[in-house]
């Protein structure tokens, strides 16, 4: 599903964040580093327990699914993601098939600029409706970005915020992140 089409079908519910960061990195090294599943958990926080249970063993493409595993205040929720588009090094994006959300579409891009690459990542949530969450579903999709943000620093949503409990956290996802790519991979491999 286009995120055209899942933002006309989700009315009032939905909720978009967007995130850019830049890279002094090629385009080609920050998406092979961005789309490797395996890096997802090095870049979510440790007390989500975020495991993924299966992916592909010859990497992602179009159709790809992936499943995962996290708690979220001890409460255990399984959660599979469907790569929907694949155009290496230029973006991809994936959709919640079975999760915790209505929807969830989530984009990210890759741009060359000045040298480097310019990630911009886009998402869209919705909550199923009930009569008095509207307020609650708009918090809980904001925590939700902050917590699966994968960096932080100027221009990053997340850290743009008051600091937080959880940002220490967020500048150390962030520097993993930079720090895989100078390194020419990831610390998981």
């Amino acid at each position: 599903m286009s995120l055209n089409k899942l933002l006309k079908s989700e009315g009032d519910l939905r909720k978009v964040f967007e995130q850019e960061i830049w890279f002094e990195h090629s385009p080609q090294d920050v998406f092979a580093f961005f789309s490797d599943a395996r890096n997802l958990e090095m870049i979510t926080p440790g007390f989500l327990k975020f495991r993924i249970t299966k992916a592909p063993e010859e990497g992602l493409f179009e159709g790809a699914l992936i499943e995962y595993r996290l708690r979220l205040r001890g409460v255990p929720i399984r959660w599979r993601t469907r790569i929907d588009v694949w155009d290496p090094p230029r973006t991809f994006v994936d959709s919640q098939m079975r999760g915790p959300y209505r929807s969830w579409c989530h984009t990210h891009e890759f741009v060359a600029l000045d040298g480097g690459t310019l990630v911009v990542m886009s998402c869209a949530t919705s909550f199923p409706s009930a009569p008095s969450a509207s307020s609650s579903r708009a918090s809980s999709s904001r925590r939700t970005w902050r917590l699966f943000s994968p960096t932080g620093g100027p221009g990053c949503w997340s850290c743009s915020r008051r600091r937080s409990r959880g940002s220490a956290d967020r500048g150390r996802r962030h520097n993993a992140v930079r720090r895989a790519l100078r390194m020419g991979g990831s610390p998981l491999t």
